[in-house]
């Protein structure tokens, strides 16, 4: 049993006094707690999914040499919220994208992925083929087994990444890992990641030291104690080569200095993307930063993006509100070169309560092969949003990927209230395959009655060409879920090897097939094709065929995302003894005055909550009264020591515990207020009487969503007369209701 032991200890101290010698009685007070189960939320397991950066390669020159290993440093990947499970890692795998740094054939790439303490996991791909130009691929090889056997629990390990390219050297590699995995809701430290968009060109940036300056919104994180554990800038952006000239772009946040990244132009005239992760862990939090790009030799840049990504852990017992990124696939279609604006009209639903708007912005991405201008704008209501803002492509002929335009066209979208709201967006300008997507980060109440949630599911990386192929995925959402809230999509890239128009068909098992097609310009291409799912096509956890279908030979890599509203539970009640940094403390203790061996009845005092012990009552609950209170075990229990015992609930004579909380010092979370409560008052613990003290009252006054941290509660116990020595204790309980 939990409670609270009073031990009284002997010691000898020589004194001439009548020429006797006195026993020194010492007594101390040792306090654990119990919790009831009716009084605080019990944890419930639940399922997310975060992202880590593993690296960004900066070689010049000729880059990485064919069939040469790049290894990045090794990061840290923490998951301090991981549920204790051997299948607690549902799905994890790397994100890997490199540039062929000639025109030759890429050849066979080999990834492998090396937990700390662990043998490496390797991936080795189709050997990729060439059609005369030099052109970027992107792999997305499953290593669900190798990380989900390193985190069977929480912890902080070291990842080693590396890659190899045979044919072919590389430039502009990077690689990012995510993590969907079951969490316990009610850990203490916490994980998350969450987006804010930095900036987008809306014409052509000149080459040159010049560059484009973005200044990002405020970074606001609303947890408590945050720690940012991994961060970058995703950049993006389209370089129309002329010639065979390599291109440098040089980055930089803040005054940092500059750092470089260089992309080949091997091929010549034809359409490269710009993909680079920019890291920085030291980045500032609740603040905005400016992030320069430039592309210092080379050709243009054109449609050039920023998206800050953070992975950060915090206190969640001490948090209040909580941060989120919702990235909502609003809707895609296949057209080929058409100039047929997409246009959607969708409900969006935000669950939480307090809501509150960090930043919002639609992205949008497809494939372009001719100079064009477009628009993606949103708003709240059904009628079609007319742009404001437009973003110029300027082309190569020759497309090779597809491009990305984060727009804040947004009209009024980060006015959308909780519950429904309809919103209507557009996407216009000629091109192919579009799709948008509504990213939302925001912050809401603790406490909400329901949360929004989000994991992505591998589902898979072929290892041969070929026209038809029809993978599995295993959705696996732990938690109690709002019914009939769960949308998905499904995120396939292709790498085609055909030099004419095709088009690949994706559904899930299937309910209804989306045909959506490629504008090959003569060239193979690495393109993006985003597929959501109808109503219904992933309702529930299990098994789902997803369909990849070609009518050009190709490899295609595709995940699966899914979103869902969690119902959370009315709040918690509790109380805990915590130390100065909020950290609950295993073995509390209580330090009674020392009082010599007497003949006659004495006192010895104590303080319940002190400084680096303080008894910490939190409500997140939605009813702001409730009674702090102690108690022993059982009204018949006794100081005991060996066979010698006494009382701590009768009288003067045979022994009585009083507790005086009428000076206690309450000390409320910050942005909380002790307004509604009401210090108990001094007492005896009266066997069948007075079994239970009060030590606070908060009434209906009292705030919620607060902790309040208490110290300086006095505890006086009458000791009988020539009362044997020995070590006493006995067992109280702290109890919240």
């Amino acid at each position: 049993m939990d409670g609270f032991f009073l031990e009284l200890k002997e010691s000898m101290q020589n004194k001439t006094e009548n020429k006797k010698i006195k026993k020194i009685l010492l007594f101390s007070a040792f306090f654990a707690l119990t919790f009831f189960a009716c009084d605080e939320a019990q944890a419930e397991t639940r399922t997310k999914t975060v992202e880590y950066f593993l690296g960004q390669n900066q070689n010049s020159g000729t880059g990485v040499a064919a069939n040469t290993y790049w290894s990045p440093t090794a990061v840290i990947v923490e998951l301090p919220d991981v549920i204790t499970s051997a299948n607690a890692v549902k799905s994890a795998w790397v994100d890997f994208t490199f540039q062929s740094a000639s025109t030759g054939a890429p050849g066979v790439v080999t990834i492998g992925l090396t937990p700390a303490g662990m043998s490496e996991s390797v991936f080795t791909s189709v050997s990729y083929l060439a059609s005369g130009e030099n052109y970027a691929i992107r792999v997305k090889p499953d290593f669900t087994s190798a990380v989900g056997a390193r985190f069977t629990s929480a912890g902080s390990y070291s990842f080693s990444f590396r890659a190899k390219v045979a044919g072919t050297a590389t430039k502009m590699a990077s690689a990012k890992l995510f993590i969907t995995y079951d969490y316990d809701d009610q850990a203490i430290i916490q994980l998350n990641t969450v987006k804010y968009r930095i900036g987008q060109s809306t014409g052509n940036v000149a080459v040159g030291s010049t560059g484009i300056t973005f200044t990002s919104p405020n970074l606001a994180i609303v947890e408590n104690s945050p720690t940012v554990l991994s961060a970058w800038a995703e950049i993006r952006g389209q370089i129309p080569a002329t010639g065979t000239t390599d291109s440098t772009f040089a980055v930089n946040y803040d005054s940092d200095s500059a750092s470089n990244y260089y992309l080949d132009n091997a091929g010549g005239t034809d359409s490269q993307a710009i993909y680079i992760l920019h890291p920085k862990n030291t980045l500032t939090l609740n603040n905005t930063h400016t992030l320069k790009i430039s592309a210092t030799t080379g050709y243009q840049m054109n449609l050039v993006s920023a998206e800050q990504v953070i992975t950060y852990k915090f206190n969640y017992a001490d948090s209040v509100n909580l941060t989120q990124t919702r990235e909502i696939l609003l809707g895609s279609d296949g057209n080929k070169a058409s100039a047929t604006p997409l246009n959607i009209n969708e409900t969006v639903n935000i669950p939480e309560d307090s809501h509150s708007f960090k930043n919002t912005f639609l992205r949008g991405t497809a494939h372009a092969v001719s100079n064009s201008t477009f628009n993606l704008a949103g708003a709240r209501g059904g009628t079609t949003p007319s742009p404001t803002k437009s973003y110029t492509f300027t082309s190569a002929t020759e497309d090779m990927n597809n491009f990305w335009i984060l727009s804040d066209d947004i009209g009024d979208l980060s006015s959308m209230v909780g519950g429904d709201n309809n919103i209507s967006v557009t996407f216009g300008g000629t091109m192919t395959s579009r799709s948008i997507f509504l990213v939302l980060t925001y912050s809401y109440a603790k406490s909400s009655s329901a949360v929004s949630g989000g994991a992505v599911f591998w589902t898979e990386q072929q290892t041969s060409y070929g026209t038809s192929d029809t993978p599995s995925v295993n959705i696996a959402i732990a938690g109690t879920l709002v019914s009939g809230n769960r949308d998905s999509y499904i995120w396939a890239n292709s790498v085609n090897r055909q030099t004419a128009d095709k088009a690949v068909s994706i559904s899930t098992q299937p309910t209804s097939t989306s045909l959506y097609n490629w504008d090959s310009t003569g060239e193979y291409q690495w393109l993006l094709f985003f597929h959501r799912n109808t109503a219904g096509e992933i309702s529930s956890n299990g098994t789902y065929t997803i369909n990849l279908n070609s009518t050009g030979s190709n490899v295609m890599a595709a995940v699966v995302g899914v979103s869902y509203f969690y119902n959370n539970s009315t709040g918690s009640l509790a109380v805990d003894i915590v130390d100065n940094g909020g950290v609950s403390v295993i073995n509390p203790s209580v330090g009674f005055s020392g009082v010599t061996y007497n003949w006659n009845a004495q006192q010895s005092t104590g303080t319940l909550g002190i400084s680096s012990q303080k008894i910490r009552v939190s409500n997140t609950t939605s009813t702001p009264a409730w009674t702090l209170s102690v108690a022993a075990t059982a009204n018949t229990n006794l100081w005991t020591s060996g066979g010698n015992t006494y009382d701590f609930n009768d009288s003067a004579t045979n022994g009585r515990l009083n507790i005086n909380p009428s000076g206690i010092t309450i000390t409320p979370q910050s942005g909380c207020n002790n307004t509604g409560l009401t210090s108990g008052s001094s007492a005896y613990f009266v066997q069948g009487t007075q079994d239970s003290i009060n030590l606070i009252t908060a009434g209906a006054s009292a705030g919620t969503n607060c902790y309040w941290d208490v110290t300086g509660v006095e505890m006086t116990q009458d000791i009988p007369a020539a009362q044997a020595i020995g070590n006493y204790s006995l067992n109280l309980i702290l109890s919240v209701i």
